[in-house]
């Protein structure tokens, strides 16, 4: 569909965006151990926005 490209794009630009201005680090109690389902992600992933 056209708009998922577009979508995706503009996802892109707003990550970048962020990332250059704030830095994300794990908070405590973060468990990054992988947790196995359809797909695989972390068990229990806290994230915590700082300036960079």
């Amino acid at each position: 569909m056209p708009g998922d490209h577009v979508a995706l794009t503009e996802l892109a630009i707003i990550l970048a965006t962020l990332t250059c201005r704030w830095r994300l680090v794990p908070a405590p109690g973060t468990d990054t151990r992988t947790k196995i389902g359809i797909t695989l992600h972390p068990r229990r992933l806290l994230m915590r926005v700082e300036p960079r």
